[in-house]
């Protein structure tokens, strides 16, 4: 079991996750935080925007060379979309935020992908070939929130846990840890009792139906193992397989067999590890499995 600490307040949440080290957010992986976006700058002036311009120019009379020997660097690349911005716009300068600039966000984040942790060529193809099912799911993890504030409540009648938590603090902590793992680099925020209203998720615990869905940002759990699952529903991913759990599992990079999306494993194949912005090396399948078994074993007989 996880050595949790005893909250004494519900609904606390805390800061730190003990004795698991969790990946930072992607800051090197430009595409995953922030995608090429062009400059907000002021207008020169006549005289030094000439000067500015002509600076500009000469730098992108070497900077292509750069690009090919770097393999394509995608940041290298919406630099050089930067300074045509800036030489465009010499004159009027530039306000508006969040105009990209990249005119294939996610196909620039596939080359990082792959020249990031040596993925083959058939991957990069694969991955592109399938960007109908995964550029959804790379602009929604691209745009997420720094903290994924996630309330939590019952559908009815809370359940009996046995052995019961100290307070729903301590529960929150437990869905925080296990969701953590789950998707490293996220940072999540389970607050009991929460406003559905602001939250970016909701978590309905305890569904008398049996079946555990999605349905928007809602997220109804008969067992709360499943949440890494049917979060990935509310990130736009899809099943890896037809109709069933049972199905045999579909659309998975070549050689994979194994995802969350596909109900057979606990951490992610590297297609949804992409999409989501997750780094491809993270291993965290005993830390995870530990913290399910936190929570399920709570589950009253017969649950």
């Amino acid at each position: 079991m996880v050595s949790l600490p005893k909250l004494t307040t519900p609904g606390t949440v805390a800061t730190t996750k003990p004795g698991v080290a969790l990946e930072p957010p992607c800051i090197e992986c430009k595409t995953c935080t922030q995608g090429c976006y062009a400059p907000v700058f002021p207008p020169p002036g006549f005289a030094l925007g000439l000067g500015l311009r002509a600076l500009y120019t000469a730098l992108l009379v070497f900077l292509p060379v750069l690009l090919v020997l770097s393999g394509g660097r995608p940041w290298l690349a919406c630099f050089m979309r930067q300074l045509l911005f800036r030489i465009e716009h010499y004159r009027e300068g530039n306000s508006a935020t969040g105009i990209d600039l990249d005119p294939d966000p996610y196909g620039s984040h596939v080359q990082e992908t792959k020249n990031r942790y040596g993925k083959s060529d058939a991957w990069a193809t694969w991955m592109l070939d399938n960007q109908v099912r995964y550029e959804p799911v790379f602009r929604k993890a691209r745009d997420r929130p720094g903290a994924i504030v996630v309330s939590f409540r019952y559908e009815s009648t809370p359940i009996t846990y046995n052995p019961p938590w100290a307070n729903e603090g301590e529960h929150m902590f437990a869905m925080e840890l296990f969701a953590d793992l789950s998707y490293p680099s996220f940072a999540f925020n389970f607050v009991f009792g929460g406003d559905p209203a602001t939250s970016y998720a909701n978590v309905i615990a305890g569904t008398a139906s049996l079946v555990s869905y999605q349905s928007g940002n809602d997220v109804h759990l008969h067992y709360e193992t499943i949440f890494a699952h049917e979060f990935g529903h509310v990130m736009y991913l899809l099943h890896h397989y037809y109709v069933t759990p049972g199905d045999a599992p579909q659309t998975l990079p070549p050689g994979e067999t194994a995802c969350i999306m596909a109900r057979n494993a606990v951490q992610w194949c590297s297609a949804c590890r992409t999409a989501l912005c997750l780094p491809l090396d993270a291993d965290h399948e005993a830390e995870i499995t530990t913290a399910m078994e936190d929570i399920s074993q709570r589950y009253p007989p017969g649950f």
